[in-house]
């Protein structure tokens, strides 16, 4: 579908979407992999994880009609899993 076609405030082009999305799937992924704690290798494993499946989300979209790749999506998504990372790498600390 489109971009401009999705329903809602998400429709078109939406770099808080991306983050978000992003940001949630590491969160999730820590949750999900990780259970001795999140070290920096481990952390930038996921990230990178993360990263090439946004950047293999930006290349499906070349073969969609009316959608494009866009670099600044890629790079969105890649930060907002950084941050869903970091975060709960953050909650954990403090929790424990």
């Amino acid at each position: 579908m489109p971009g401009s076609s999705i329903p809602g405030p998400w429709g078109g082009y939406s770099p808080i979407a991306h983050f978000a999305e992003y940001a949630v799937l590491a969160g999730l992924l820590v949750l999900a992999v990780d259970r001795r704690g999140l070290g920096v290798c481990f952390a930038l494993a996921l990230l990178l994880a993360c990263s090439l499946y946004g950047a293999s989300d930006e290349f499906h979209q070349s073969f969609v009609p009316g959608r494009t790749p866009d670099v600044v999506d890629w790079a969105t998504d890649t930060i907002g899993a950084g941050v869903g990372i970091a975060a709960i790498a953050v909650a954990r600390r403090r929790r424990s």
